[in-house]
């Protein structure tokens, strides 16, 4: 039986580290036999030859008595910002090159479930920081008192992992009507009621920001408006888009458990309810 060796299942390395091992391991049956197994890179969102040295149809060769062999690749350095980035390693054959099988049954191996190395690049290229807006969700009640000014929600942008530079983004609403700017797919995941209205229910007061050197965090104003109609809860979302100066918009959520986007609640609590009604208040005579 043949697999990666546990700690080389999962690897987490630098972009700079040029090469790694990963370890496969032979664990019993046909140790007095040469045997090569096959390989092959996987890429997932590390590149190609542009993040790591692919590989079709890597061998690797077992001697007799050897339980432990290696395979190399090589990690290919840029100047790019990038997230962290990850490829694969499959093994995917094996033959015996020497001595005979005690029967046609009697076949290698390799362990399906041991069978793949997952290898994370992280991201060190990073200088200009990553963008991300929260806290992710924010609930509010759109009643102000009559004559108060209307309620101002404070959103906050971050810039994380780098501080070099003068970058910006774009902020955006989106309320349920489908934009080609954005993947709408990942609100309606995140919310299946009812929409609230730009201009009836919220303003984005803040439509970029900027993020000066060294500058870590900026605020975003939302006002919430009070339009005195009896309403259920009602949702939006604003969001990050077009980064720019160096920056890159988060892909998974921050330390702070900020992202790409943050949802925003309003609370329908203005609807008032009804009392003292009966059921003779709801009967409607039909002619027969």
């Amino acid at each position: 039986l043949y697999q990666f060796r546990p700690d080389s299942r999962q690897l987490v390395i630098e972009e700079d580290v040029q090469t790694i091992t990963l370890y496969v391991q032979r664990l019993y049956g046909f140790r007095s036999n040469r045997s090569s197994i096959s390989y092959k890179t996987w890429p997932g969102t590390a590149q190609p030859d542009r993040d790591f040295t692919s590989v079709a149809d890597g061998q690797l060769l077992f001697d007799s008595r050897q339980t432990s062999s290696a395979i190399r690749l090589s990690i290919l350095d840029d100047s790019l910002t990038e997230p962290d980035e990850d490829f694969y390693v499959n093994l995917t054959s094996v033959r015996v090159l020497s001595a005979s099988l005690p029967s046609i049954e009697a076949q290698p191996r390799i362990v399906s479930q041991n069978s793949v190395a997952k290898v994370t690049i992280r991201a060190n290229d990073v200088v200009s920081g990553f963008l991300s807006i929260g806290p992710a969700i924010i609930r509010v009640s759109e009643d102000s008192q009559e004559g108060a000014p209307q309620q101002k929600l404070a959103l906050r942008v971050r810039r994380s992992l780098g501080l070099t530079g003068v970058v910006s983004a774009k902020i955006r609403a989106y309320a349920g009507l489908k934009t080609p700017e954005v993947d709408a797919a990942q609100f309606h995941r995140e919310h299946n009621g009812t929409w609230a209205l730009e201009g009836e229910d919220f303003e984005l007061e803040t439509q970029t920001v900027m993020l000066l050197e060294g500058q870590n965090e900026v605020e975003v104003s939302v006002l919430i408006l009070n339009d005195q109609e009896p309403e259920g809860q009602e949702a939006f979302f604003i969001y990050l888009r077009q980064a720019e100066g160096g920056a890159q918009i988060v892909s998974v959520p921050d330390e702070l458990g900020f992202t790409s986007f943050a949802k925003i609640i309003i609370l329908g609590e203005n609807l008032t309810v009804i009392t003292g009604l009966n059921n003779k208040d709801f009967f409607c005579p039909i002619d027969i």
